[in-house]
């Protein structure tokens, strides 16, 4: 199962008014822990398959996290 779509999460934040900052920050985070899980499990003797599974299942689903941050005016870019 591949990666999530990271790049479409923070395209669709910075269209949506969240600044670059914050928007960027959010992804870098995902990524990270998408990465963290996927290799713990790998460790753990999963398959890089099943692996990437079960780290998509715990990040969940991306566009919940893009309606959350949404919902927060504070993320809001000045210029928006």
């Amino acid at each position: 199962m591949p990666a999530p779509e990271f790049s479409r999460l923070l395209s669709n934040l910075l269209r949506a008014g969240i600044s670059p900052r914050h928007a960027r920050r959010a992804v870098e985070e995902l990524e990270a822990h998408y990465h963290d899980i996927v290799e713990a499990s790998i460790e753990e003797g999963a398959s890089p398959a099943d692996a990437s599974s079960a780290a998509r299942r715990r990040l969940g689903d991306l566009s919940a996290v893009q309606a959350a941050m949404e919902a927060q005016p504070a993320l809001r870019s000045w210029a928006w």
